[in-house]
């Protein structure tokens, strides 16, 4: 797997990041779902190479080789904020300091995360698998159960199944583009400031 890729262990302060890295182009950031680490990417990667990008595929701290340091009572050694973080300082240890991102599951709320807090670092967002966060909390508010997502019907957009109301989400997949500037899309950022929980020192 990952022929052609180098191997680094990245000390980014408190915690020690493992990444593996390879091809020669504009980068991309490609972040892993919960309970997996970088190897998610061991059949995407060597495309995204091929098609010519460089390619970043970090452990989360605490994931994999990653290491991270002992849990604080208020959550934020092992944050998506302090995630985040740790992807930006491995860009910036490997000559990096915009790049396009792509994020998987957890992933993709920690590639959220860093674009809201480092929106200068990202050239385009690619979110997997992924409800923003603040429309999961509000269609979940009043539910035990919280918002399930109903498949859409061809050509149209899919669902809430407790609201009946359209989603930002289509097909498990969302996606945004960001401005040559790094920032979010409009739409997007102004739902996103809106919810107090996005901006809790937490992540």
């Amino acid at each position: 797997m990952f022929e052609g890729f180098e191997m680094d262990q990245i000390n980014v302060g408190e915690a020690s990041i493992f990444v593996r890295h390879g091809g020669d182009g504009p980068p991309i950031v490609v972040l892993h779902g919960h309970l997996r680490t970088s190897a998610t990417w061991h059949r995407v990667a060597p495309r995204l190479v091929r098609r010519g990008f460089t390619v970043i595929c970090p452990d989360f701290r605490g994931y994999g080789r990653s290491l991270a340091p002992a849990p604080t009572s208020d959550h934020t050694a092992h944050s998506k904020r302090a995630a985040a973080g740790d992807v930006v300082a491995v860009m910036a240890a490997l000559g990096h300091h915009q790049f396009a991102l792509a994020g998987h599951d957890r992933g993709s709320y920690v590639a959220l995360r860093l674009a809201l807090d480092h929106p200068e670092a990202v050239s385009r967002l690619a979110l997997l698998d992924c409800i923003p966060i603040s429309e999961h909390l509000s269609r979940g508010r009043g539910s035990r159960e919280g918002c399930q997502q109903r498949p859409s019907a061809p050509g149209g957009s899919a669902k809430c199944s407790l609201t009946g109301r359209p989603s930002l989400v289509s097909k498990g997949v969302a996606a945004s583009s960001c401005a040559a500037r790094g920032r979010l899309g409009a739409e997007l950022t102004a739902e996103l400031h809106e919810t107090p929980d996005l901006r809790c020192p937490r992540g």
